[in-house]
């Protein structure tokens, strides 16, 4: 059973930290902040990559800014001459890092107030899917909308192949530990739900759903870590029951990012 430690961050307007952070950076990473155009998104870009230094060097118990990353193939991050893995995401302030012993990939997603997901159902969403999450009660289906799409994309970030890898090349099923179906194998998945309307996805590989510790912002940690819980979605009364022969998607819609910088 794969053990993975979920390091959940937010991005600040503290001058102080952001010159820390800032420190952290090598210089493809401080040419990279560099090109974003608008302030706030470029001390989102320093928060996260000082954040992501900072945390992995916790634990590997070296330097934050000695750290080297390289990309795959594809483009998915890697951290050089190491072998912990790692996944990012971020929506927003928020950002999260998961890391593990195991390969996996880890997705964000947020729903916020006026966002048109059913559009986006009716768009890349199989006709099972669209008919599943129509069943629901208005309050419920935004969440479970919400939990397939993020477990889809990290599972297409953990298998690092980015837009070539289609959404609708794998099937989700519904329920917590429940693997993925069909598509890929030898992968499982779990959902975290820090807040309401902030929802994680873990996928890790092996043959056992992973046991996730989420530390929240701010939260002291050391390492090892207190045994993990099994995660426990605080998603709506009901769940979203679909054959898990047939719940498939397309592509994500422009605004999702599948390797999260």
């Amino acid at each position: 059973m794969a053990g993975v430690i979920v390091h959940l961050g937010a991005c600040g307007e503290d001058a102080e930290a952001m010159a820390r952070d800032w420190a952290l950076l090598d210089d493809a990473e401080r040419a990279q902040a560099a090109r974003y155009h608008q302030p706030v998104d470029r001390a989102r870009f320093v928060a996260r990559r000082g954040g992501r230094r900072r945390l992995l060097a916790a634990h590997l118990g070296v330097a934050p800014e000695g750290l080297r990353f390289g990309e795959g193939a594809y483009g998915k991050p890697v951290l050089l001459g190491h072998e912990l893995q790692f996944s990012t995401s971020h929506a927003g302030d928020d950002w999260v890092l998961a890391v593990a012993d195991v390969p996996l990939g880890c997705d964000l997603a947020r729903l916020d107030p006026g966002f048109a997901w059913r559009e986006v159902a009716r768009a890349f969403f199989a006709a099972v899917e669209r008919k599943a999450l129509d069943a629901l009660a208005p309050e419920e289906a935004p969440a479970a909308f919400l939990e397939v799409w993020a477990r889809k994309e990290a599972m297409v970030k953990a298998l690092g192949h980015g837009l070539s890898f289609p959404l609708d090349a794998f099937i989700v099923a519904d329920g917590p530990g429940a693997p993925y179906q069909a598509g890929v194998a030898g992968w499982q998945a779990a959902v975290l739900w820090p807040r309401p309307g902030l929802c994680v996805a873990i996928t890790v590989q092996g043959d056992a759903a992973p046991q996730c510790r989420l530390v929240q912002p701010g939260e002291t940690w050391t390492l090892p870590l207190a045994e993990p819980a099994a995660p426990t979605p605080a998603r709506p009364k009901r769940r979203l029951m679909v054959s898990p022969l047939r719940l498939a998607r397309r592509s994500p819609p422009a605004q999702a990012a599948r390797h999260s910088a």
